[in-house]
């Protein structure tokens, strides 16, 4: 696992221990996912600034993400189909958990490239720099 210095992002308002599940999570998924000779295994992690954004990029050379199941993995209880019958555990609920810590953070997360690498991207709002992230109004019962 190679990762960079994380000099493009300063200090944030975040939870921490949130984000070591979300970090957690997605580095469990690519090593869960990871095919052919373990020696070949590799994860890398970098970071960047996009505008008002920035960026923690997840990147693996396992088997990838089907364009068409780029959104729904981010679904509670979905994993991709060709999963379901593999030796692989989970009921799919690890990339939900990153979807939604990231959400509570005020930022979204995506597939940006499908495979070799696959990479899922983190998007945090530069504003997370300053302050503590807007609370989300509590839903109607």
């Amino acid at each position: 696992i190679r990762y960079d210095s994380f000099v493009d992002i300063p200090k944030l308002y975040i939870d921490v221990n949130l984000f070591q599940q979300v970090f957690f999570n997605l580095l469990s998924n690519s090593i869960k996912y990871a095919f052919g000779d373990p020696k070949t295994f590799a994860v890398e992690i970098s970071t960047r600034v996009r505008g008002d954004m920035f960026c923690i990029a997840f990147r693996d050379w396992g088997p990838g993400i089907d364009p068409s199941h780029e959104k729904s993995i981010f679904e509670e209880g979905v994993r991709g189909p060709e999963y379901l019958s593999e030796l692989v555990g989970g009921l799919g609920l690890g990339l939900w958990v990153v979807r939604e810590v990231v959400r509570l953070h005020g930022g979204t997360v995506e597939v940006t490239h499908n495979g070799q690498p696959t990479e899922i991207t983190i998007f945090l709002p530069r504003s997370l720099a300053s302050a503590r992230p807007r609370q989300r109004p509590a839903s109607a019962s």
